[in-house]
Parts: structure tokens; C-alpha cells; sequence
């Protein structure tokens, strides 16, 4: 079971891991919990109770210089296309116990853009990326695993951006409770759409694009012998997407004969 969290404020994470863990059937054992969290979890004391808790974690490290420093004197091990990897152990000042770390290093990409978004340090050639972890795992398969936790950091995007997550419509409680709940069920309406109607090419196709393509077009309903009927535009690029995705809703069989 994976936990993803990213940071959105200064203070009381704790209690929100309580409340994550307090959630958590009983059957699950506590070794089959991950959390993945950004650095804005970055905390010894976080750590040493999840570390007790039994829970596994990967944590993005702060950038401190004696993490570059350990990783040049654990020496990296060369992985494919000019990445690599080093491990070592670290006890801060004020931990109770020492914590392993992993570190990525992977070229700096030939574009300046995405450049710019790669995290933590950076030298001439290199970005550094830093983990901490109490994970018996192999060092890439713990990056590899902790890479998938951006999926939730693409979906706050989308949600903000294309849905308008970002602008909370009252100053009532309880109004802006049922806005976040409709919200997120209009999410997950649009991603039972695409898994179910569109082939896969468009899969990764966000809320603003789909909107774009297939609803903000010029169209018109008319009626011919007694039938409504859609008029596409005569030159519209995706009329044959368009089509086929009807086609699909048609044949679609949704549980209890809906």
C-alpha cells in the first residue's frame, strides 16, 4: 500500500500521519505501507516514529552539503546513459538513529526548460537528486518506486489548472466541502472516460486538451425525420476520433443496466 504525500504546509504532518495510519484496515500489516513524501516531510522525528511504526518510507532529502559530500566519498556506480548511483548511511546531530540514503545523479538535460525543473543540487554536468529511506530495496528500484509518487503532483496540476480547484467559490464551509467533492468526482468521471472510451494514445491527454478537442467545437443539433442528429464540422480534424469514441459510449454496458 502506497501513501503519497506532498508538503502544502509548515506544521502539523504529524497528525496527519496519525489520522492516514488511524484509516488503515487492521489487517494490513504496518511493513506494507509506503510513504513517499517531498521534502517538506524531511524530519528525523518523522522518520524515528514511522521507523517504529514498522511503516516503510522514502523521503526527499534537503539539500545539505554533507550529502554531496558522502555521496562523492561513497563513490557512484555507474548506471545506462550517464546516470548513477551512490548509498551511504547518515546520522544527523539530533537523530536517534542513523538512516540510509540514496542518491541519483543523471546528466543535465540539453534543454534550459527542463533543466530548470529538475530538483535539489547541480553542478556542470550533473543534477543530484537525494533519498532518505528505511527500505531494503536495491537503490534504483527505490528511486524507480518513488519516481511514481509525481503521478499525484501531475493530478493537483490538472486540478487546478484545467478544473478549477484553485478558485474556492464561498466562504462557507460547508459549500466549499460539497464545490471540493464534485470537483473530484467530475476527476474521476473524466478518467473512467478516457480508460473506457479512448483508445490509448490519449490516455495522458489532460482535462483542458479532451475539453478542446471534443466539446469546444462548432456543431449543430438539428432534427431530420423525426431523429436528432449532431452535424459535425465539414472540415473538423477530429470528427473520426469524435465518432468512434460515440461508438464506443454506445456499446458501453455500465453495471445494474444503466
Amino acid at each position: 500500500m502506497k501513501v503519497r504525500l506532498v508538503k502544502t504546509t509548515d506544521a502539523g504532518f504529524t497528525p496527519l500521519i496519525k489520522r492516514i495510519l488511524a484509516k488503515v484496515p487492521k489487517h494490513i500489516h504496518k511493513a506494507r505501507i509506503r510513504f513517499l513524501m517531498d521534502a517538506g516531510f524531511f524530519s528525523g522525528a518523522l522518520m524515528h516514529d514511522l521507523d517504529q511504526q514498522g511503516c516503510m518510507f522514502t523521503i526527499v532529502a534537503r539539500d545539505y552539503a554533507v550529502y554531496r559530500q558522502k555521496a562523492e566519498e561513497s563513490g557512484f556506480k555507474d548506471l545506462n546513459h550517464g546516470w548513477g548511483v551512490a548509498e551511504f548511511k547518515h546520522k544527523a546531530q539530533k537523530w536517534k538513529k542513523e538512516f540510509r540514503f540514496i542518491v541519483v545523479r543523471r546528466p543535465l538535460p540539453e534543454d534550459p526548460e527542463e533543466a530548470k525543473q529538475l530538483t535539489l543540487f547541480k553542478d556542470q554536468k550533473y543534477s543530484y537528486s537525494v533519498l532518505v529511506t528505511n527500505q531494503d530495496l536495491g537503490p534504483w528500484r527505490i528511486w524507480t518506486d518513488y519516481v511514481d509518487r509525481s503521478n499525484i503532483e501531475k493530478s493537483i496540476r490538472e486540478l487546478l489548472n484545467d478544473l478549477a480547484l484553485s478558485k474556492i467559490p464561498s466562504e462557507t464551509w460547508i459549500a466549499n466541502v460539497a464545490f471540493l467533492q464534485l470537483l473530484l468526482l467530475a476527476y474521476n468521471i473524466l478518467h473512467w472516460f478516457k480508460r473506457l472510451l479512448i483508445p490509448g494514445e490519449s490516455l495522458g491527454k489532460t482535462a483542458s486538451t479532451l475539453r478542446h478537442e471534443l466539446l469546444e467545437i462548432p456543431a449543430q443539433l438539428i432534427n431530420r425525420s423525426g431523429r436528432n442528429v449532431l452535424v459535425l464540422p465539414e472540415k473538423y480534424p477530429g470528427a473520426e476520433k469524435f465518432l468512434d469514441i460515440a461508438q464506443r459510449l454506445k456499446k458501453l454496458k455500465l453495471p445494474g443496466g444503466l
